[in-house]
């Protein structure tokens, strides 16, 4: 069995591309021939969109953590490489289900140790909600890499300071002996701006572990999600898209480093 890396992308404030980016880095990684599973878990349903084009799904995430369904019941094979458990409309009130659980993320993180332990996935990426919740708790416990995007705003900035607090405090009551990974993604960045300068400069200080590529504002992400296109395929030679491959070469040395 071979060894699947496990990433999630979060940040407890909404709107800073990370569905964007889970989307974009599980589409270049099931592109270069890596069998790839996308688990969406938050009920913005952004995930479901743009990879399933809008049409409905009646299963998901939440039917595996009630029970009802199984993993073959939900799972869509969007392509020969690529995966995906979607979210539903019903995954908003998933964690209230955990809450009724003794140890909510704990049964939530063995949900899916037991799930993918038979699996041959080479990648798992997971879409965080934009909160700390039990759906969130769960994933940090199961997955080792996390990527954080953060745009230039303070509510962002403060989002990140409260995420990383959460997360020491996960990391640390984990029972499983596994070393935990995570680095900054900077978003609808321009280095010309005051406030980009200003999250830059903050990021700096604080000595966060960051990606060198960054994601600049570009006005055709609003036309590509109305018309749930993923940048890399359908504007390849767009600066943003030439950003993003970069990132994702960024993140594959990343974590060939870390493995």
């Amino acid at each position: 069995m071979k060894q699947t890396k496990t990433i999630a992308l979060l940040n407890q404030k909404g709107g800073v591309n990370k569905t964007t980016a889970a989307i974009i880095l599980a589409t270049y990684l099931s592109n270069r021939g890596n069998k790839v599973c996308f688990v969406g878990a938050d009920a913005q349903l952004h995930a479901t969109g743009t990879l399933l084009k809008d049409e409905y799904v009646e299963y998901g995430l939440y039917d595996l953590i009630s029970g009802a369904k199984t993993f073959d019941d939900v799972v869509i094979h969007i392509n020969e490489n690529l995966d995906f458990i979607p979210e539903t409309l019903m995954l908003s009130t998933a964690d209230i289900l955990l809450s009724q659980k003794m140890g909510g993320e704990m049964y939530l993180a063995q949900l899916f140790d037991d799930l993918f332990s038979d699996k041959d996935y080479d990648y798992i990426i997971f879409d965080c909600p934009p909160a700390i919740n039990k759906i969130t708790s769960g994933i940090i416990l199961y997955a080792q890499y996390f990527i954080i995007p953060v745009s230039p705003s303070k509510y962002s900035q403060k989002g990140l300071e409260i995420l990383l607090e959460y997360l020491a405090q996960v990391f640390h009551i984990s029972k499983k002996e596994q070393k935990k990974f995570f680095r900054v993604l900077k978003t609808f960045h321009n280095p010309d701006q005051i406030a980009s300068q200003k999250i830059s400069r903050y990021l700096d200080e604080k000595r966060f572990n960051m990606f060198q590529t960054y994601i600049s504002k570009a006005t055709e992400f609003d036309t590509l999600t109305f018309t749930n296109d993923v940048i890399i395929e359908a504007k390849p030679n767009h600066p943003v898209a030439k950003e993003y491959v970069l990132l994702m070469d960024e993140i594959l040395e990343w974590i060939s480093d870390n493995n």
